[in-house]
């Protein structure tokens, strides 16, 4: 099978490039700002609600929130007590792109340029007023790691699937993992890191952890400043918090359909009826998608 040659390893993030997709806004120092004060202020209402006869808006089943609260998995309990459903598997809309967010694809975009974006799924792993970056979830490859030209020994991972992060850095390699204190790693959200590579390698030969528990993609997806925020004022991408337990879970189709669907599912609302009708559409068309949204990883 042929080989990728001169394929050289990237452990963080590489400056943006104009020609893919996107970039942060100063807006998100702002936002963050203004969601610490949301929060922080509907903590103190559940504890005045619990300490008043009157009937309040915030349940008192409400968590105290400490330093190291993650915020996403707090909105995702609050959207959950919502919908009457709690699951370690869920995601839910999120106003703007942020760290950690997944973007989903708008479905009529990409249809006949940048195909490797249609129906994608990406996991910012950064995003400031500089820019943002990330790697495409659901694009994996023909190629393994043991069948590219590496300039550090990855042997370990040679039976490891590689996935096609994006169309910018050509030659770097990007992982993306769950496993916390790694030296070289970068916390991305609550549960979920990047880099640590020769960490990784000495964790494998160890045995102290598997290679299936890494995830590698070749090249990855960038925007400059205030780029990716004008695409999702423009619709090209829907924004989302989601669980650990869904970024970390591999897609079944060697297209990813069934991921891209399978989150627009759990999404609810007006993103179910769209993933209802191009699902429908698309079987009709003979080209049907599991969309399982049970636990199973």
């Amino acid at each position: 099978m042929q080989r990728i040659r001169h394929l050289h390893t990237c452990a963080s993030s590489s400056s943006s490039s104009g020609e893919a997709e996107g970039s942060g806004s100063d807006e998100q120092q702002q936002g963050q700002g203004r969601e610490t004060s949301q929060d922080t202020s509907s903590s103190d209402e559940a504890g005045a609600s619990r300490s008043s006869s009157g009937g309040g808006g915030v349940p008192d089943s409400l968590p105290l929130l400490g330093s190291d609260t993650d915020w996403r998995q707090f909105r995702a309990r609050l959207v959950a007590q919502e919908r009457g459903v709690e699951s370690p598997v869920w995601a839910h809309t999120v106003p703007k792109p942020e760290k950690g967010a997944l973007l989903l694809a708008h479905p009529l975009m990409f249809t006949s340029s940048q195909e490797y974006f249609y129906q994608a799924v990406i996991l910012l792993l950064d995003h400031d007023e500089n820019g943002s970056f990330g790697v495409i979830l659901n694009r994996p490859s023909q190629f393994t790691l043991g069948q590219l030209a590496l300039t550090k020994d990855l042997s370990v991972f040679d039976a490891c699937r590689l996935f096609i992060g994006g169309d910018v850095g050509d030659g770097t390699l990007q992982v993306v993992h769950t496993t916390e204190g790694l030296p070289g790693s970068v916390e991305v959200v609550k549960g979920v890191h990047m880099g640590g590579i020769e960490g990784a390698r000495q964790k494998v030969e160890a045995g102290e952890a598997v290679p299936d528990e890494f995830r590698w993609f070749a090249r990855y997806s960038g925007w400059g400043a205030g780029q990716l925020e004008g695409e999702c004022r423009s619709g090209v991408w829907f924004t989302c918090a989601a669980s650990p337990e869904l970024v970390t879970q591999l897609p079944k189709d060697a297209n990813g359909r069934d991921y891209y669907h399978k989150i627009l599912q759990l999404l609810g609302g007006d993103h179910k009826v769209l993933s209802d009708k191009i699902l429908e559409a698309e079987a009709k068309e003979g080209r049907p998608v599991d969309t399982d949204t049970s636990d199973e990883q």
